[in-house]
């Protein structure tokens, strides 16, 4: 596989020089047969997939075969590039112990393209592919495309939906006096709380949050099932006679 670099499109067109044959009056060009670019390749070939698709003398491979061939020779080299992409991207997630029931949800870390370049001397593709090459400069041209844009942009919609159905977890299996020091906390602040689980309920039960939608059926009544105890707890335990009617009034559709 040779991927390519575009050299300045200042530069003039290749001129193949003129000869004339002594035999002949017609003229011929000097120069060797085969595709000319003006692009020039990051990797060397892989003259390994070269002469396995190469007829040998006994008969020609069957195309099925070498359709085969190319694909998984893509597959690898395509997976060897993608690897170092994701496990930096990995590192940029939040720690399980940034997850907390008394915090908004973790972010995620920005993608620092010179932090992920110092990663490729000891992480990169030669790892896991016998391609030889100048991978970094593959690598700065990559990250400079719409296609890397478009790969960030998917792993951070994934990476945030994953984060959100955690931080919903760590809320539903909280422990109130523990984690968020209920005994400790006024008035406003409990009814802050309740809203905050109610409007985690409203997400849950509507299923139109993007965050949410890969979230399984299961797991979506088991926290439905416990933030509504815990949103019910506080209410009842906790706030005077007035903020519990005006709640209950609000919530008695949800927990039946």
């Amino acid at each position: 596989m040779q991927i390519k670099k575009k050299i300045s499109t200042t530069s003039k067109p290749f001129k193949p020089t003129l000869a004339l044959n002594n035999n002949s009056s017609h003229l011929t060009f000097n120069m060797k047969p085969g595709l000319y670019t003006k692009y020039k390749s990051y990797l060397q070939r892989d003259k390994t997939i070269l002469k396995k698709l190469q007829p040998t003398n006994s008969q020609q491979r069957l195309e099925t075969v070498q359709n085969a061939l190319l694909r998984r020779f893509f597959l690898e080299l395509t997976q060897s590039f993608i690897i170092p992409l994701e496990r930096y991207f990995s590192s940029l997630l939040p720690l399980q112990k940034l997850y907390q029931a008394n915090r908004e949800p973790p972010l995620i870390k920005d993608f620092d393209k010179e932090e992920f370049l110092k990663t490729i001397d000891q992480y990169g593709p030669q790892l896991t592919s016998g391609l030889k090459g100048d991978w970094k400069d593959l690598y700065k041209h990559f990250l400079s495309t719409p296609n890397f844009r478009l790969w960030l942009l998917n792993r951070q919609q994934e990476a945030n939906a994953k984060i959100y159905s955690l931080y919903i977890k760590t809320l539903a299996y909280c422990h109130l006096e523990q984690d968020l020091n209920l005994s400790q906390l006024k008035e406003l602040e409990l009814i802050d709380l309740v809203i905050k689980f109610r409007d985690l309920i409203q997400r849950i039960e509507i299923k139109n949050d993007e965050r949410l939608l890969t979230l399984n059926q299961v797991d979506r009544n088991d926290y439905l099932e416990k933030l509504k105890m815990k949103m019910k707890l506080i209410i009842d335990e906790n706030l005077p006679d007035d903020m519990k009617i005006l709640f209950n009034k609000s919530i008695k559709n949800s927990l039946t």
